[in-house]
Formats: C-alpha cells, structure tokens, sequence
C-alpha cells in the first residue's frame, strides 16, 4: 500500500461515514472497503464492522415488515419482486434522506430555534448574525445545492434570519422564546394583547415569508419597504403607497437581478485559481517531498508535501503557509462536523436503547478534531487582534 493512496483512502472513508449516518449501510461498507484497500488507516477495521452489523440489522428488518405485512399471495409476491430489486438494483440514499451533512446538521435542530440554527447565540451583533446567514444560504441556495432536505434547511435559516435580523421581532423572541416553548397560559394572555404567540396576527415565521425573498433582499442591498406576506396560493403582496409604487417598479426589477448576478461572481470567485498549485496536505505522485511549517507563529507545525523541484525562494513562505494553515484548519473544521452528527448519533441510539452508561459515556467523550480545530482557531484569532 501507497502513502500515494492514503488521501483517497480518506476521502472514502469520509463518504462512508457521511452515508452511515444518512442511514445507507450498503454504500457505506463498500466506501470503507474500498478505504480498506487503498490504505490501511487506523480505526477502518472497526468502521468496517459497525457498517455490516448496520446491513445485517437493516435487511433483518426489511424481513420482519414483509413478513408481517403480507395479507395475500399477490403483496406477498409484489413484495418478494421489490426486494429482489432492492437487492440487485446500486445502493443510493433514498429522495427522503437527506445526505449533505450541512443539512443533515440544520435539519436536526429544534424548529423555532432561531439563534442554533444559525450557528449564534443571543449576545451575537448584527454582523455575526449576517455573517453566519451568508455562510450558510450560500451553500443551501436551491440553486446550488439540489440535495434532499436542502429547501426545507434554507426555508429554517430564512425564517431565524427574518427574526433575528430585525431588532422588535428579536426583542419578542428573546423574551417569549421559541414558540413551541410557549405554555397555554402565557399563549391565551399573548392572544388577548396581541404579543408573539397571537395566531390570527403573527407578523414573522413559518410561510409568511418566501426564504428567496429573504436571501433576495439580503443580497440586494436590503429589505424592501413594508412587510412581505405569502398568500395561499404563493403570490407575495407588498404593503406600499399606491403613490410611490410606479416610481420603485424598475428599481425592484433592478434589484431582483442583483442576487443572481452576485451568485454568479461568487460562484466564479471560488473557481479554481489558474496558478499552480504548491502544496497539498496528502501526498500524491506530485507532492510527495514532506516538509513543515517554519512560521514561528503556527503552533503546533503542520505537515504538508510539495514537489521535488520545490524552492522556497521562488515563493513568498509567509502567504504560502498561511495557506496551507487555512486549508489545514477548514480540514480540521470537516473532521470536527463529522465527530459531532457521529457523536450525535451514537447518543441518539444509546438513548433509545436506554443505555444510561453509554449516554454518560458518549456526552464526556472528547473530540480530537474538535479540541485543535478550537486551539488552532483561537490562535489565529488572537493573532489577527
């Protein structure tokens, strides 16, 4: 085995955890045996195991359900075709089960849970509640990301961005809470007076905003003047003077271009650059001469590969490995989502099997990815101040 193959191996290791965890077995052990093949990285033999007996538990059940729902000879038959199907047909995550781990994250969280979904907490500035908005509808846009469950995580983002973003809804918010949180009492007073929870006059949330107009407006230079409501048949209606509405009608239209011509120059900003590449974090027929970084600055060094003929004299070392510290921390960042939803999992599963050792196990188990990516982060913040 290779030290060349190594980068692959990870890379299909990462896929198979990801599809494990999006609960598909099958495409799961074939990603770590084929990781398995390439490089034998450390822990895969486990991953292996833990795939299988996840295989061997899903056809148990696939069996126990056919074998309990067949009320006749024609589903009993109909069945047995279906399952041979499933069987010889490739393994793929089903239009149901959400796959990209982003949305897999947004969508696990509590609906109405504004500040988690985005990321933020309720001492965050309007800036860090932007910025964490822009972050993530950038990778959920239905435009750009079709994966299953994708619409439905950038609707929940719009809808906390709607929230927080404005200073009286936050203000609500923060002193009533989520509105599933809302006890019956508290819900009839706010009803009377008309406050947050009021069912006949909300003003925000659910379906009264489209999420493209939201993320339209964020990207077009704001919101436009009156509150945006959705009708039942999808049709939006603008609360504006009948004065001033011929006046802004080419304005609006200008400004409903703007987002997709700054999709656009975002989507073309991070094509790949037409320089060469001088590094890479694995090592491959091209990079396989080892080398760290000199910078006294990053802490602990990082391991990095770059050519054969590499000299530093022909690059400026500073922004090379500053570089290479950026790549570094958005692997490390990657790694520590994938302990986090494996976490989440393992204590989800020991909670349903009520294994109370296990969830205290699981809860004070330390995430190695998570610990540097923290450290290295921190030090690059207090580098910058």
């Amino acid at each position: 085995m290779s030290l060349a193959n190594k980068g692959q191996a990870e890379r299909a290791l990462e896929m198979g955890q990801q599809y494990l965890a999006a609960h598909n077995p099958i495409k799961a052990l074939r990603l770590f045996n084929k990781s398995k093949n390439l490089y034998a990285l450390d822990g895969i033999n486990q991953w292996c195991k833990k795939a299988a007996l996840a295989v061997r538990k899903q056809q148990q059940q696939q069996q126990q359900q056919s074998s309990s729902s067949s009320s006749s000879s024609r589903q009993s038959s109909s069945r047995a075709r279906d399952t041979r199907r499933a069987r010889t047909a490739p393994s793929v995550p089903t239009a149901t089960q959400p796959t990209d781990p982003i949305v897999i994250e947004i969508l696990s969280k509590k609906t109405g849970h504004y500040y988690n979904i985005l990321g933020v907490t309720n001492s965050s500035t309007d800036k860090q509640i932007k910025k964490a908005y822009r972050k993530l509808a950038l990778k959920l846009h239905p435009d750009r990301n079709t994966t299953p469950g994708a619409a439905d995580a950038f609707k929940r983002i719009g809808e906390a961005y709607n929230t927080l973003s404005d200073a009286e809804k936050k203000a609500e918010f923060d002193r009533w809470g989520p509105p599933e949180e809302e006890n019956q009492a508290e819900g009839q007073r706010r009803q009377s007076s008309g406050g947050f929870g009021r069912r006949g006059g909300r003003r925000y949330y659910e379906d009264e905003i489209d999420p493209n107009d939201i993320f339209n407006a964020f990207f077009g230079g704001g919101f436009p003047r009156g509150s945006v409501y959705r009708s039942s048949n999808g049709s939006g209606n603008q609360q504006q003077s009948n004065g001033n509405s011929n006046q802004v009608e080419p304005l609006n239209q200008l400004m409903r271009l703007l987002p997709l011509l700054l999709l656009f120059m975002f989507t073309f900003l991070q094509l790949p650059s037409s320089a060469p590449k001088a590094f890479a974090l694995d090592q491959n027929t091209r990079f396989y001469k080892p080398v760290f970084t000199h910078a006294r600055y990053i802490k602990p060094k990082i391991k990095y590969y770059v050519t054969k003929d590499f000299a530093r004299n022909k690059y400026d070392m500073d922004q090379l490995e500053t570089s290479v510290e950026r790549s570094y921390l958005e692997r490390l960042g990657n790694y520590c989502r994938q302990e986090r939803q494996q976490q989440r999992y393992d204590a989800y599963h020991a909670q349903v099997n009520r294994d109370r050792q296990a969830q205290r196990r699981i809860k004070s188990r330390k995430n190695k990815y998570c610990t540097e990516y923290s450290a290295r982060a921190e030090q690059i913040q207090n580098r910058r101040l």
